[in-house]
């Protein structure tokens, strides 16, 4: 039995280290533009988005969160509050719309680059998430892999229609060492999106 196209799509959003991101801060209402502000007060506005975007992430029960734990929203939310502020997009609450948000996380993790960003995320995600290995220095790219794959599962399960979790967990751990073995799967641990789907649909038709 394969896997409807849509789960493998869920796992491969996370293939490209954006998807979700943007759950991390939403505004209850839609923010008036404003002018970019004088430099005495931008460092006082990034700092409270920079407060705002962390407290909205710590106390938000979305399962969204999975995708970026602690640390790597810590290390997003001042980069993504500058260039917030940078094109005006801070209002006087210094909440972020999610379009915005999604706009400017996606922004912030090219500029860090794509690939250095998922190694960064699913070596955390390996580490303090799932226990994968008891250091960030022992992490493997076989271990990021499936750490992408448990937190697409953990992320999206409650609103797509996944197999149940031993089974997907399973898959996962299949696919991502067949990728491995086979040479697919880059040091981010994140292939690309036609092999994760392949490699998906593999694992589940066999599993």
């Amino acid at each position: 039995m394969r896997t409807s196209q849509r789960h493998t799509i869920a796992f491969a959003a996370l293939a490209l280290a954006v998807a979700g991101a943007a759950a991390l801060v939403v505004a209850t209402r839609s923010p008036t533009r404003v002018a970019a502000a004088p430099r005495a007060d931008a460092a006082t506005l990034r700092q409270r988005c920079t407060k705002e975007f962390l407290r909205e992430r710590a106390t938000s029960t979305s399962p969204g969160k999975v995708y970026m734990p602690a640390p790597i929203t810590r290390m997003l939310a001042p980069r993504i509050c500058a260039l917030a502020e940078s094109r005006g997009l801070l209002d006087a609450g210094v909440r972020l719309a999610s379009t915005d948000a999604q706009d400017l996380t996606t922004d912030v993790i090219a500029r860090i680059g794509v690939a250095r960003f998922q190694t960064i995320l699913f070596t955390e995600l390996a580490v303090s998430q799932y226990h994968l290995a008891s250091t960030a220095r022992l992490v493997t790219r076989l271990e990021r892999c499936i750490a992408m794959g448990l937190s697409a599962y953990d992320a999206n399960h409650e609103k797509d229609p996944y197999p149940p979790r031993p089974r997907w967990a399973a898959a996962v751990r299949h696919a991502c060492a067949t990728g491995v073995r086979r040479g697919l799967v880059p040091a981010s641990g994140a292939p690309r999106t036609s092999v994760v789907r392949a490699l998906m649909d593999d694992a589940l038709a066999t599993g």
